[in-house]
């Protein structure tokens, strides 16, 4: 007689492997209007540079 282990279902592509960790950088919305970048230690309040507009912009 088969055991039942031999049919258990997997949910898809959960094999048990761990999770792959996710990204370091973080996105964050620059107060210049232009957009969201990806960024790894800017935090809300302080200022990172905007290479669109050549100038610093603040984190909101």
């Amino acid at each position: 007689m088969k055991t039942t282990t031999h049919r258990r279902r997997v949910p898809r592509n959960r094999t048990g492997t761990p999770v792959r960790p996710s990204s370091p950088l973080r996105r964050v919305l620059r107060a210049c209007g232009h957009g969201w970048i990806r960024e790894g230690y800017a935090r809300v309040g302080e200022w990172i540079w905007c290479d669109e507009c050549a100038d610093f912009a603040r984190v909101i």
